[in-house]
């Protein structure tokens, strides 16, 4: 069966509805309680689901070419020693910032509105690490970063996923920081979103940044033993 030629366009618009379709949820929980494994499984759904089904039935990508996942040992291990490097980032900007973060703040307002608590932040930990990073990498790097750069729109695909990765971190947290911090962590997101783009672009595959965003969750994870446990 002939795939069918999807523009850029449409990719960008499908885009921004399922990103605001899997963040939904988030924004929810600042009125009423949501689990964390609805927010989760919404998530899979329209960042994961949905794209591998636009690749199987739209454009009838095979399974090996639609997950972005082949790499090279070597980049593997370049990924790896700069997941460490942006690890340490990480902490030491936390470090430098954390006299503005209000860390009781934040875990009482996961408790409450996400049943995030000491009992069940280890689970979610590990799915933040190894799955909800996957999931991000798969949606901005793989369904549009990667396929709007194999439709011949380089620049717009640097771009886009980049602004839209950051946009959808800022709406989830928004509440926790100030004004500054915000701001300070779009540009952050955004520059990131451009790295991990620029890594992922030589090999055509998504493993590199996952690596790379493992180590940076790690990191997220290291000050939420902070902040439930110390």
């Amino acid at each position: 069966m002939k795939a069918i030629k999807i523009s850029s366009v449409w990719i960008c618009i499908m885009a921004c509805a399922m990103c605001t379709a899997g963040s939904m949820f988030y924004i929810l929980q600042r009125y009423i309680a949501v689990p964390y494994f609805v927010t989760a499984g919404t998530k899979v759904i329209f960042f994961g689901i949905l794209p591998m089904a636009y690749f199987k039935w739209i454009e009838h990508r095979p399974l090996k070419e639609m997950l972005y996942l082949k790499s090279r040992k070597k980049q593997l291990i370049e990924a790896g020693l700069l997941g460490l490097g942006i690890m340490f980032i990480i902490l030491m900007t936390y470090l430098v910032l954390q006299m503005y973060i209000d860390l009781d703040l934040i875990a009482e307002e996961l408790m409450k509105a996400s049943s995030i608590n000491p009992a069940t932040f280890p689970f979610i930990a590990l799915y933040i690490i190894f799955g909800n990073s996957f999931l991000e990498e798969y949606f901005f790097r793989g369904f549009i970063f990667l396929n709007l750069c194999q439709k011949g729109n380089k620049k717009l695909a640097y771009i886009f996923s980049a602004l839209l990765f950051a946009i959808y971190h800022v709406t989830i947290f928004k509440s926790w920081f100030s004004p500054v911090i915000i701001i300070l962590a779009l540009i952050g997101l955004f520059i990131g979103g451009l790295i991990f783009n620029a890594i992922n672009i030589r090999q055509k595959s998504i493993i590199n940044s996952w690596i790379i965003h493992i180590f940076a969750d790690v990191a997220i994870i290291l000050i939420g033993i902070k902040m439930f446990y110390l």
